[in-house]
């Protein structure tokens, strides 16, 4: 051993390994970035009563509490909570606080993300670090049987929103590792506030909810199973899903069938729930063999007589007159309730129906059909 190899380090020498210019600009700056935000968190410190008041008055407006109590069925029973979006507006009032979601690194299967919360003026940090698989769950029918599948993700769109959704919930839950739970309770309260004081309480909402649904042919039996549960345990949040789904149907942003599971057809005739009562007429008149568009059984034709010279010729009834839209015709009772039901359907009737009731009475032959219209426009619409 020469006299250089004696007394050296075992380990080997540190031979630091210069930065590139770039990486050293990159690293001072976010130092300083950081060094910044602690020393203006410690010049300016929050008042917690101040920062409180201003959660609470976040709270008042309806947009952030439509959105700020997630709920979600486990069991028999109601899970809810703060969302994201309240944790976000509490941590603003909240001040000196800074969070974040950061995608470390991704692969072809999955991608390794980082969520943090840090509060500047007391050191404090809540962090997770988790991984998302790049799958999303589904269900597909293997032998009459509906399964659950991982569907993979090829999409970076798909992959971001994935990873999106899965962050979410753990900086929710970094954010309000920091927030006292005092505070997060009274916001939740607001929230809840602001919702009844917008839309009414619970039960008197509730009915004015069904009844729009009714009219594009969404029972309440069908609200429920959606639901998972009664509708006498509907929360607001779930009022305000609901009112959201009514909206994308009826501005044809969606089906009803990509929001609802549909009741299968009724069988030997009996009308499917929530159908109409023209509806359930023509399925009961279908099953039963008779002609759709009357409910009265079509007339034997009679056996013809034989012919008398010296019989007087039976006077024939002149057919009734029928009423048609913009023309005076003579009075009856067809016309008079023909006419009823327009009256009824101009004024009661919301327009984009007007025209599907209006064909229906002008196609009506019988009395009892106008009758039966009338009493479908009274059960869908006498409420307005």
């Amino acid at each position: 051993m020469s006299d250089e190899d004696r007394g050296t380090n075992p380990y080997g020498s540190l031979a630091p390994v210069a930065p590139q210019s770039g990486e050293i600009i990159q690293s001072s700056r976010a130092m300083q970035e950081v060094q910044a935000a602690i020393i203006m968190a410690k010049k300016d410190p929050r008042d917690t009563i101040r920062a409180t008041d201003n959660a609470l008055a976040e709270c008042k407006r309806v947009t952030l509490a439509e959105s700020a109590i997630y709920t979600y069925r486990r069991g028999d029973t109601d899970i809810e909570g703060p969302s994201i979006r309240l944790a976000e507006a509490i941590a603003r009032s909240w001040g000196n606080i800074q969070y974040a979601i950061v995608e470390v690194s991704r692969d072809e299967n999955e991608s390794s993300m980082l969520a943090y919360a840090w509060d500047l003026q007391t050191n404090m940090m809540a962090r997770q670090e988790f991984k998302v698989p790049h799958t999303r769950d589904a269900s597909q029918w293997q032998d009459g049987t509906k399964v659950k599948i991982k569907k993979p993700l090829t999409d970076d769109r798909d992959i971001y929103e994935s990873t999106a959704n899965s962050a979410a919930r753990r900086l929710r839950a970094c954010i309000l590792r920091l927030i006292p739970g005092d505070v997060v309770d009274a916001c939740v309260e607001r929230c809840k506030l602001t919702l009844e004081q917008a839309m009414g309480k619970v039960e008197e909402a509730t009915p004015k909810m069904l009844a729009k649904f009714a009219e594009i042919g969404v029972t309440q039996q069908m609200i429920e199973k959606r639901l998972k549960k009664s509708i006498t345990a509907i929360t607001y949040q779930n009022l305000v899903n609901l009112g959201n789904i009514f909206n994308s149907i009826r501005d044809g942003m969606g089906a009803k069938e990509d929001y609802f599971e549909m009741e299968p057809a009724a069988e030997s005739g009996k009308p499917p729930e929530g159908a109409t009562a023209s509806a359930a007429r023509s399925a009961a008149a279908k099953a039963a063999g008779k002609p759709q568009g009357t409910t009265q059984p079509p007339k034997a034709a009679p056996a013809p007589a034989a012919k008398a010279p010296d019989a007087p010729k039976a006077q024939e009834e002149p057919p009734e007159k029928v009423l048609v839209r913009g023309v005076e015709e003579a009075e009856s009772p067809l016309n008079d309730s023909r006419g009823e039901c327009y009256k009824f359907i101009s004024t009661r009737v919301p327009v984009a129906d007007r025209h599907f009731f209006t064909t229906q009475v002008d196609k009506a032959t019988t009395l009892q059909e106008l009758k039966d219209i009338r009493a479908d426009l009274a059960d869908r619409y006498e409420v307005f």
